[in-house]
Protein backbone atom coordinates (compact mmCIF):
# COMPACT_ATOMS: atom_id res chain seq x y z
CA UNK A 1 0.00 0.00 0.00
CA UNK A 2 2.91 2.51 0.57
CA UNK A 3 4.66 1.39 -2.46
CA UNK A 4 1.49 2.20 -4.69
CA UNK A 5 1.16 5.73 -2.71
CA UNK A 6 4.51 6.45 -3.16
CA UNK A 7 4.53 5.71 -6.81
CA UNK A 8 1.24 7.85 -7.06
CA UNK A 9 2.91 11.39 -5.54
CA UNK A 10 5.83 10.45 -7.76
CA UNK A 11 3.43 10.60 -10.73
CA UNK A 12 1.38 13.25 -9.75
CA UNK A 13 4.63 15.38 -9.11
CA UNK A 14 5.90 14.85 -12.45
CA UNK A 15 2.36 15.38 -14.37
CA UNK A 16 2.46 18.66 -12.64
CA UNK A 17 6.30 19.66 -13.87
CA UNK A 18 5.59 18.47 -17.07
CA UNK A 19 2.31 20.06 -17.63
CA UNK A 20 3.12 23.04 -16.02
CA UNK A 21 2.86 26.55 -18.53
CA UNK A 22 5.09 28.70 -16.56
CA UNK A 23 8.37 28.51 -18.45
CA UNK A 24 11.56 30.55 -16.86
CA UNK A 25 12.06 33.27 -19.57
CA UNK A 26 16.54 33.53 -18.56
CA UNK A 27 18.97 32.42 -20.75
CA UNK A 28 21.61 31.94 -17.91
CA UNK A 29 24.25 29.69 -18.69
CA UNK A 30 26.78 30.05 -15.78
CA UNK A 31 23.65 29.83 -13.38
CA UNK A 32 23.86 33.20 -11.07
CA UNK A 33 20.61 34.05 -12.00
CA UNK A 34 21.88 37.10 -14.33
CA UNK A 35 21.02 36.79 -17.91
CA UNK A 36 19.16 37.35 -21.12
CA UNK A 37 15.31 37.26 -20.59
CA UNK A 38 12.83 38.72 -18.59
CA UNK A 39 12.71 36.12 -15.74
CA UNK A 40 16.46 36.84 -15.13
CA UNK A 41 17.57 38.60 -12.10
CA UNK A 42 19.16 41.31 -14.23
CA UNK A 43 21.23 41.45 -17.25
CA UNK A 44 24.80 39.40 -17.48
CA UNK A 45 27.86 41.15 -19.40
CA UNK A 46 29.13 37.59 -18.93
CA UNK A 47 27.28 34.69 -18.66
CA UNK A 48 30.22 32.31 -18.68
CA UNK A 49 31.31 33.79 -15.45
CA UNK A 50 29.27 32.82 -12.35
CA UNK A 51 30.95 35.62 -10.40
CA UNK A 52 30.67 38.32 -12.88
CA UNK A 53 27.60 39.94 -14.40
CA UNK A 54 28.28 43.77 -13.57
CA UNK A 55 31.18 46.21 -12.74
CA UNK A 56 34.56 46.20 -13.83
CA UNK A 57 35.01 42.56 -14.60
CA UNK A 58 32.78 43.67 -17.61
CA UNK A 59 34.90 45.45 -19.06
CA UNK A 60 36.77 43.13 -21.07
CA UNK A 61 34.34 41.70 -23.00
CA UNK A 62 30.75 42.09 -22.86
CA UNK A 63 28.92 38.93 -24.26
CA UNK A 64 25.72 37.81 -23.29
CA UNK A 65 25.38 34.57 -24.86
CA UNK A 66 28.71 33.13 -23.71
CA UNK A 67 30.26 32.48 -27.12
CA UNK A 68 33.23 34.61 -26.91
CA UNK A 69 31.53 37.16 -29.39
CA UNK A 70 30.38 40.26 -28.27
CA UNK A 71 31.35 44.30 -27.32
CA UNK A 72 35.14 44.71 -25.79
CA UNK A 73 38.90 44.92 -26.67
CA UNK A 74 39.28 41.13 -25.40
CA UNK A 75 36.23 39.77 -27.55
CA UNK A 76 36.86 36.91 -30.43
CA UNK A 77 34.72 39.90 -32.41
CA UNK A 78 31.57 41.51 -32.78
CA UNK A 79 28.36 39.30 -32.11
CA UNK A 80 25.30 40.08 -34.70
CA UNK A 81 23.17 38.03 -32.21
CA UNK A 82 24.32 38.16 -28.56
CA UNK A 83 21.09 36.05 -27.08
CA UNK A 84 22.01 32.90 -29.45
CA UNK A 85 25.87 31.22 -28.31
CA UNK A 86 25.42 29.33 -31.85
CA UNK A 87 25.40 32.65 -33.73
CA UNK A 88 27.37 35.52 -34.15
CA UNK A 89 27.97 36.11 -37.95
CA UNK A 90 26.36 35.12 -41.11
CA UNK A 91 23.04 34.24 -42.40
CA UNK A 92 21.63 33.22 -38.55
CA UNK A 93 21.94 36.85 -38.11
CA UNK A 94 19.32 38.19 -40.13
CA UNK A 95 19.65 41.61 -41.45
CA UNK A 96 20.43 42.64 -37.88
CA UNK A 97 23.29 44.29 -36.85
CA UNK A 98 23.03 44.55 -32.34
CA UNK A 99 25.83 44.74 -30.73
CA UNK A 100 24.66 44.56 -27.38
CA UNK A 101 21.45 42.28 -28.18
CA UNK A 102 19.04 44.55 -26.92
CA UNK A 103 17.31 43.54 -30.50
CA UNK A 104 17.73 47.26 -31.55
CA UNK A 105 20.63 48.52 -34.30
CA UNK A 106 21.63 48.61 -38.20
CA UNK A 107 19.35 46.49 -40.43
CA UNK A 108 15.74 45.65 -41.35
CA UNK A 109 15.36 42.92 -38.87
CA UNK A 110 16.42 44.90 -35.91
CA UNK A 111 13.16 46.11 -33.58
CA UNK A 112 14.50 50.05 -34.49
CA UNK A 113 17.65 51.66 -34.85
CA UNK A 114 20.16 52.29 -31.79
CA UNK A 115 22.00 55.36 -30.77
CA UNK A 116 24.26 53.41 -28.45
CA UNK A 117 25.03 49.84 -29.14
CA UNK A 118 27.49 49.41 -26.16
CA UNK A 119 24.33 49.78 -24.17
CA UNK A 120 21.65 47.29 -23.83
CA UNK A 121 19.55 50.05 -21.16
CA UNK A 122 19.51 52.62 -24.01
CA UNK A 123 18.54 52.79 -27.49
CA UNK A 124 16.48 56.20 -28.11
CA UNK A 125 16.12 59.02 -25.97
CA UNK A 126 18.07 61.18 -23.56
CA UNK A 127 20.70 58.45 -23.02
CA UNK A 128 21.76 59.05 -26.17
CA UNK A 129 22.87 62.36 -26.06
CA UNK A 130 26.45 63.51 -25.76
CA UNK A 131 26.46 65.30 -22.71
CA UNK A 132 27.86 63.59 -19.39
CA UNK A 133 25.81 65.58 -17.12
CA UNK A 134 26.32 63.61 -13.50
CA UNK A 135 23.83 65.99 -12.03
CA UNK A 136 20.99 66.34 -14.33
CA UNK A 137 21.32 69.95 -14.20
CA UNK A 138 21.77 70.14 -18.21
CA UNK A 139 25.41 71.48 -18.00
CA UNK A 140 28.46 69.14 -18.22
CA UNK A 141 30.74 67.65 -20.64
CA UNK A 142 30.29 67.24 -24.42
CA UNK A 143 28.52 68.62 -27.65
CA UNK A 144 24.70 68.53 -26.19
CA UNK A 145 25.34 69.91 -23.29
CA UNK A 146 24.20 73.32 -22.24
CA UNK A 147 27.43 74.14 -21.66
CA UNK A 148 30.61 72.97 -19.10
CA UNK A 149 29.44 72.87 -15.54
CA UNK A 150 31.95 74.21 -12.75
CA UNK A 151 30.65 71.40 -10.12
CA UNK A 152 29.18 68.43 -12.09
CA UNK A 153 28.01 66.57 -8.81
CA UNK A 154 25.71 70.13 -7.59
CA UNK A 155 22.73 70.59 -9.78
CA UNK A 156 22.72 74.19 -8.12
CA UNK A 157 25.77 75.24 -9.67
CA UNK A 158 26.08 76.16 -13.12
CA UNK A 159 27.17 78.57 -15.74
CA UNK A 160 24.09 81.76 -15.52
CA UNK A 161 22.02 80.28 -12.56
CA UNK A 162 20.23 82.44 -10.56
CA UNK A 163 22.00 83.12 -6.93
CA UNK A 164 19.84 81.97 -4.10
CA UNK A 165 20.65 82.08 -0.08
CA UNK A 166 22.39 79.31 -0.15
CA UNK A 167 26.13 79.45 0.71
CA UNK A 168 27.22 78.38 -2.90
CA UNK A 169 28.73 79.61 -5.85
CA UNK A 170 25.43 78.97 -8.00
CA UNK A 171 26.22 80.67 -11.17
CA UNK A 172 29.79 79.60 -11.36
CA UNK A 173 32.00 83.12 -11.28
CA UNK A 174 33.94 82.34 -8.58
CA UNK A 175 31.82 84.59 -6.21
CA UNK A 176 29.95 83.31 -3.07
CA UNK A 177 28.46 86.69 -1.73
CA UNK A 178 29.18 87.72 1.77
CA UNK A 179 25.74 87.70 2.77
CA UNK A 180 25.58 83.79 2.29
CA UNK A 181 27.94 83.22 4.48
CA UNK A 182 27.65 82.06 8.08
CA UNK A 183 30.50 82.85 9.89
CA UNK A 184 29.51 82.22 13.57
CA UNK A 185 27.93 78.90 12.49
CA UNK A 186 24.43 79.08 13.20
CA UNK A 187 22.85 78.14 10.79
CA UNK A 188 21.47 81.50 9.88
CA UNK A 189 23.26 83.27 6.91
CA UNK A 190 22.89 87.58 6.16
CA UNK A 191 21.19 86.83 3.43
CA UNK A 192 18.53 84.84 5.72
CA UNK A 193 17.99 87.62 8.17
CA UNK A 194 20.59 86.71 11.08
CA UNK A 195 21.55 90.55 11.96
CA UNK A 196 24.73 89.60 14.11
CA UNK A 197 26.81 87.20 12.04
CA UNK A 198 29.48 87.03 14.79
CA UNK A 199 27.47 85.89 17.50
CA UNK A 200 25.66 82.45 17.16
CA UNK A 201 23.31 82.72 20.12
CA UNK A 202 22.44 85.96 18.01
CA UNK A 203 20.43 85.82 14.87
CA UNK A 204 16.40 86.78 15.03
CA UNK A 205 15.58 90.39 13.99
CA UNK A 206 13.78 92.09 16.86
CA UNK A 207 16.32 89.90 19.55
CA UNK A 208 17.42 92.65 22.05
CA UNK A 209 21.28 91.72 20.86
CA UNK A 210 20.34 92.57 17.43
CA UNK A 211 21.31 95.93 15.68
CA UNK A 212 18.16 97.32 13.73
CA UNK A 213 20.46 97.52 10.37
CA UNK A 214 19.75 95.13 7.99
CA UNK A 215 23.28 95.69 6.00
CA UNK A 216 23.71 92.73 3.58
CA UNK A 217 27.15 93.44 1.69
CA UNK A 218 28.64 94.73 5.51
CA UNK A 219 29.69 98.36 4.53
CA UNK A 220 27.12 99.88 7.05
CA UNK A 221 24.70 100.91 4.92
CA UNK A 222 21.27 99.69 4.44
CA UNK A 223 17.48 99.12 6.01
CA UNK A 224 17.26 100.39 9.60
CA UNK A 225 17.80 102.77 12.15
CA UNK A 226 21.19 101.67 13.02
CA UNK A 227 22.48 101.74 9.89
CA UNK A 228 24.91 104.70 8.56
CA UNK A 229 21.84 105.34 6.03
CA UNK A 230 20.28 103.93 3.34
CA UNK A 231 22.15 101.91 0.55
CA UNK A 232 22.23 102.58 -2.95
CA UNK A 233 22.93 98.80 -3.60
CA UNK A 234 23.02 96.93 -0.62
CA UNK A 235 25.33 93.76 -2.66
CA UNK A 236 28.14 95.83 -3.14
CA UNK A 237 30.76 97.06 -0.15
CA UNK A 238 32.22 99.32 -2.70
CA UNK A 239 29.25 101.52 -3.09
CA UNK A 240 27.35 103.46 -0.53
CA UNK A 241 26.51 107.25 -0.20
CA UNK A 242 29.57 109.64 0.25
CA UNK A 243 32.40 106.99 -0.72
CA UNK A 244 35.35 108.20 -2.21
CA UNK A 245 35.70 107.29 -5.96
CA UNK A 246 38.12 104.88 -6.87
CA UNK A 247 39.15 103.78 -10.63
CA UNK A 248 36.99 100.95 -10.98
CA UNK A 249 34.14 101.58 -13.27
CA UNK A 250 31.48 101.81 -10.29
CA UNK A 251 29.07 104.54 -9.14
CA UNK A 252 31.16 104.25 -5.69
CA UNK A 253 29.58 107.62 -4.12
CA UNK A 254 26.34 106.51 -4.96
CA UNK A 255 25.34 109.95 -6.99
CA UNK A 256 24.00 108.32 -10.36
CA UNK A 257 27.38 109.10 -12.00
CA UNK A 258 29.96 106.96 -13.14
CA UNK A 259 33.10 109.71 -13.84
CA UNK A 260 33.93 109.29 -17.58
CA UNK A 261 37.76 108.60 -17.25
CA UNK A 262 36.23 105.22 -15.60
CA UNK A 263 35.25 103.69 -18.54
CA UNK A 264 36.99 100.77 -20.29
CA UNK A 265 35.38 101.21 -24.35
CA UNK A 266 37.63 98.88 -25.55
CA UNK A 267 37.26 96.56 -23.27
CA UNK A 268 41.12 95.52 -22.36
CA UNK A 269 40.62 95.67 -18.80
CA UNK A 270 42.66 99.34 -18.60
CA UNK A 271 40.52 102.08 -17.80
CA UNK A 272 41.38 105.80 -18.89
CA UNK A 273 42.11 106.11 -14.53
CA UNK A 274 44.72 103.40 -14.65
CA UNK A 275 46.52 105.16 -17.72
CA UNK A 276 44.55 103.95 -20.57
CA UNK A 277 46.17 105.75 -23.24
CA UNK A 278 43.79 104.50 -26.26
CA UNK A 279 40.53 103.79 -24.93
CA UNK A 280 39.37 103.24 -28.30
CA UNK A 281 42.01 100.42 -29.34
CA UNK A 282 42.15 97.09 -27.28
CA UNK A 283 45.79 97.03 -28.01
CA UNK A 284 47.14 99.92 -27.24
CA UNK A 285 46.99 101.03 -23.38
CA UNK A 286 50.11 101.72 -21.74
CA UNK A 287 51.79 105.00 -21.61
CA UNK A 288 55.16 104.98 -23.75
CA UNK A 289 54.00 102.08 -25.56
CA UNK A 290 54.94 102.93 -29.27
CA UNK A 291 51.02 103.40 -29.96
CA UNK A 292 50.17 105.41 -27.85
CA UNK A 293 49.84 109.14 -28.18
CA UNK A 294 52.20 111.33 -26.29
CA UNK A 295 48.72 112.91 -24.09
CA UNK A 296 47.96 112.99 -20.33
CA UNK A 297 44.10 112.54 -20.84
CA UNK A 298 41.92 111.68 -17.54
CA UNK A 299 38.84 112.58 -18.69
CA UNK A 300 39.54 111.34 -22.43
CA UNK A 301 38.58 114.25 -24.24
CA UNK A 302 41.57 114.80 -26.11
CA UNK A 303 42.70 117.48 -24.26
CA UNK A 304 45.46 117.48 -21.53
CA UNK A 305 49.45 117.30 -21.45
CA UNK A 306 51.97 116.39 -24.33
CA UNK A 307 51.94 117.48 -27.58
CA UNK A 308 49.21 114.52 -28.82
CA UNK A 309 47.49 116.77 -27.16
CA UNK A 310 44.38 118.93 -28.99
CA UNK A 311 45.46 121.07 -26.30
CA UNK A 312 45.49 121.64 -22.63
CA UNK A 313 42.99 121.14 -20.28
CA UNK A 314 42.53 123.41 -17.43
CA UNK A 315 39.82 120.81 -16.01
CA UNK A 316 41.16 117.20 -16.91
CA UNK A 317 38.34 115.49 -14.77
CA UNK A 318 35.64 116.66 -16.65
CA UNK A 319 35.38 116.31 -20.66
CA UNK A 320 32.94 119.09 -21.37
CA UNK A 321 35.59 121.44 -19.95
CA UNK A 322 38.94 122.28 -21.29
CA UNK A 323 39.58 126.27 -21.51
CA UNK A 324 37.17 129.16 -20.69
CA UNK A 325 34.61 129.88 -17.97
CA UNK A 326 34.13 126.70 -17.05
CA UNK A 327 37.84 126.01 -15.66
CA UNK A 328 37.54 126.11 -11.98
CA UNK A 329 41.24 127.20 -12.23
CA UNK A 330 42.55 129.75 -14.68
CA UNK A 331 46.00 128.26 -15.68
CA UNK A 332 46.57 127.04 -18.82
CA UNK A 333 49.57 124.84 -18.11
CA UNK A 334 50.80 121.87 -21.04
CA UNK A 335 53.56 121.07 -19.19
CA UNK A 336 52.27 120.42 -15.98
CA UNK A 337 55.04 122.99 -13.88
CA UNK A 338 52.30 125.36 -12.77
CA UNK A 339 53.47 128.01 -14.93
CA UNK A 340 51.91 128.84 -18.32
CA UNK A 341 49.03 131.06 -19.25
CA UNK A 342 46.35 132.69 -16.53
CA UNK A 343 45.77 133.99 -13.74
CA UNK A 344 45.92 131.02 -11.28
CA UNK A 345 49.42 129.62 -12.82
CA UNK A 346 52.51 130.56 -10.77
CA UNK A 347 53.81 133.07 -13.32
CA UNK A 348 54.52 133.03 -17.26
CA UNK A 349 55.93 129.96 -18.98
CA UNK A 350 58.76 130.70 -21.97
CA UNK A 351 58.38 127.32 -22.85
CA UNK A 352 55.45 125.14 -21.92
CA UNK A 353 56.58 122.22 -24.02
CA UNK A 354 59.08 121.75 -21.05
CA UNK A 355 58.45 121.08 -17.42
CA UNK A 356 61.65 122.05 -16.26
CA UNK A 357 61.85 125.61 -18.32
CA UNK A 358 60.14 128.42 -17.61
CA UNK A 359 62.06 131.27 -17.37
CA UNK A 360 65.66 132.23 -17.82
CA UNK A 361 68.51 130.92 -20.28
CA UNK A 362 66.58 127.60 -21.60
CA UNK A 363 63.89 130.11 -22.97
CA UNK A 364 63.96 129.73 -26.91
CA UNK A 365 66.12 132.84 -28.48
CA UNK A 366 64.72 135.37 -31.26
CA UNK A 367 61.77 136.23 -31.74
CA UNK A 368 58.97 134.77 -29.70
CA UNK A 369 56.14 132.86 -30.42
CA UNK A 370 52.35 133.61 -29.34
CA UNK A 371 51.88 131.78 -26.59
CA UNK A 372 55.47 133.12 -25.11
CA UNK A 373 54.32 136.55 -25.90
CA UNK A 374 50.55 136.14 -23.96
CA UNK A 375 52.32 134.89 -21.11
CA UNK A 376 54.72 137.61 -21.40
CA UNK A 377 51.60 140.36 -21.27
CA UNK A 378 49.99 138.47 -18.39
CA UNK A 379 52.68 140.01 -15.79
CA UNK A 380 52.16 143.09 -17.42
CA UNK A 381 50.48 146.01 -15.32
CA UNK A 382 50.09 149.21 -18.09
CA UNK A 383 50.47 149.42 -21.91
CA UNK A 384 54.41 149.99 -22.67
CA UNK A 385 54.57 146.83 -20.91
CA UNK A 386 52.12 145.38 -23.06
CA UNK A 387 53.59 146.77 -26.14
CA UNK A 388 57.24 145.70 -25.06
CA UNK A 389 55.87 141.74 -25.10
CA UNK A 390 54.49 142.33 -28.25
CA UNK A 391 57.79 143.68 -29.94
CA UNK A 392 59.48 140.46 -29.12
CA UNK A 393 57.13 138.23 -31.10
CA UNK A 394 58.12 137.17 -34.69
CA UNK A 395 55.58 137.51 -37.51
CA UNK A 396 53.12 135.18 -36.69
CA UNK A 397 53.13 136.20 -33.12
CA UNK A 398 51.91 139.67 -34.32
CA UNK A 399 49.38 138.71 -36.58
CA UNK A 400 47.84 136.25 -33.84
CA UNK A 401 48.27 138.79 -30.85
CA UNK A 402 46.66 140.78 -33.29
CA UNK A 403 43.24 138.94 -33.82
CA UNK A 404 43.16 138.89 -29.91
CA UNK A 405 43.14 142.34 -29.54
CA UNK A 406 40.31 142.83 -32.08
CA UNK A 407 38.41 140.39 -30.48
CA UNK A 408 38.92 142.01 -26.76
CA UNK A 409 38.24 145.53 -28.33
CA UNK A 410 35.15 144.65 -29.38
CA UNK A 411 33.97 141.94 -25.66
CA UNK A 412 34.06 144.30 -23.66
CA UNK A 413 36.57 142.77 -22.11
CA UNK A 414 39.42 144.37 -19.60
CA UNK A 415 42.70 143.19 -21.36
CA UNK A 416 44.08 142.25 -18.09
CA UNK A 417 40.82 140.08 -17.36
CA UNK A 418 42.01 136.55 -18.90
CA UNK A 419 39.14 134.74 -17.83
CA UNK A 420 36.94 137.04 -19.40
CA UNK A 421 38.97 137.03 -22.44
CA UNK A 422 39.13 133.56 -22.11
CA UNK A 423 35.31 133.14 -22.74
CA UNK A 424 34.99 135.70 -25.14
CA UNK A 425 38.10 135.38 -27.40
CA UNK A 426 39.06 131.39 -26.80
CA UNK A 427 38.88 130.75 -30.71
CA UNK A 428 42.10 133.34 -31.21
CA UNK A 429 43.41 132.52 -27.67
CA UNK A 430 43.69 128.87 -28.63
CA UNK A 431 44.90 129.55 -32.28
CA UNK A 432 47.90 131.66 -30.44
CA UNK A 433 47.95 128.64 -28.04
CA UNK A 434 49.13 126.12 -30.90
CA UNK A 435 51.98 128.70 -31.78
CA UNK A 436 54.44 127.28 -29.40
CA UNK A 437 57.41 126.24 -31.10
Amino acid sequence: MKKILLVHLLVTALMAFGCSSDKVDCVDNDGDGYGNGQDCTGWDCNDNDAECHDGDCCNACTDSDGDGYGVGVSCQGPDCNDSDADCHEGACCGNCTDQDGDGYGDGADCLGPDCNDTDRDCHEGDCCKDCIDLDGDGYGTGADCLGEDCDDNDPDRFPGNTEVCDGKDNDCDGVVFDSEKDEDGDGYRVCDGDCNDNDPDCHQEGDACCVDCVDEDGDGYGEGADCEGADCDDSDAARFPGNPEICDGKDNDCDDVIPNNEADADQDGYRICDGDCNDNDPDCHQQGDACCPDCLDNDGDGYGQGPDCLGPDCNDDDPDCNMGTCCTQQCLDEDGDGYGLGADCLGSDCNDNDVNCWEGACCPAGGENCRAVVSCIQNCTDQPCIDACYAQGDDEAKALMDDIFDCIATSGCDQNDWQCIGGACWQQMWACMQDNQ
